[in-house]
């Protein structure tokens, strides 16, 4: 599933992390680099699996890390 909720294994992964101070949600992120964003999808984080090439390409992973650290006005 692809939706924001407690129950997802993303969310508890950040949760863990963060220990209940969350920060934003990545789309309102301005921290991001895109090796920040690349690592943990393709080798995991915590109970987030990794994404393999197969299920989303480098070029779309390049795209969407671009994306989340744009520069922001």
């Amino acid at each position: 599933s692809t939706r924001p909720g407690p129950d997802q294994p993303g969310t508890q992964a950040v949760a863990a992390k963060y220990t209940g101070k969350l920060p934003a949600r990545l789309a309102q992120r301005t921290d991001l680099t895109e090796a920040s964003v690349i690592y943990p999808v393709r080798h995991g984080i915590s109970v987030m699996p990794a994404a393999r090439k197969t299920e989303i390409s480098d070029a779309e992973m390049k795209a969407i890390a671009a994306y989340l650290a744009r520069t922001r006005d």
